[in-house]
């Protein structure tokens, strides 16, 4: 009776402690938005600037093309042929650090209406890869309302 206690123990302990990892390594991004303002000295200084909102879609082996559907949460993707609703959405930020899964991602931004300017939209892809922080840094060059800017 004690040899079966022990070798059941033995074997729960043996067991327990092999246990196979699946987590996949997870990556991060950070994202801040900025514009270049010009003092009276002439000098250019990057300021803050909020974004109303930020799609992110999973891209890997997709073709995005900006339509008139992105302010409900959809791009076009050329290669299926279909509208695709965001995997990520944040609203009223100035700056985001998060974990996802390693992959390809394509982002599309926009500014306030609230304020001048307005609208001012940029998109991109990135890409991120296990146990790495991808920098995503998009600076307005320009301050125009309902203008795209290339990242």
């Amino acid at each position: 009776m004690r040899s079966l206690t022990l070798i059941s123990l033995c074997s729960i302990f043996l067991f327990s402690c092999t246990k196979e990892s699946t987590d996949v390594k997870k990556g991060r991004y950070s994202f801040i938005a900025k514009y270049n303002t010009t003092l009276s000295t002439g000098e250019i200084v990057e300021t803050p600037q909020q974004i109303a909102f930020l799609f992110i879609w999973k891209a890997d082996g997709r073709d995005f093309e900006i339509k008139s559907d992105i302010s409900s949460g959809y791009a076009y993707d050329r290669t299926s042929s279909t509208s695709i609703k965001y995997d990520i959405a944040k609203v009223n930020r100035l700056s985001i650090l998060e974990e996802i899964e390693p992959g390809r991602y394509f982002i599309y931004i926009v500014t306030p209406i609230d304020f001048f300017p307005t609208g001012m939209y940029s998109y991109t892809y990135f890409d991120i890869q296990p146990n790495t922080t991808t920098a995503l840094k998009k600076v307005f060059l320009t301050r125009a309302n309902y203008v795209y800017e290339p990242w």
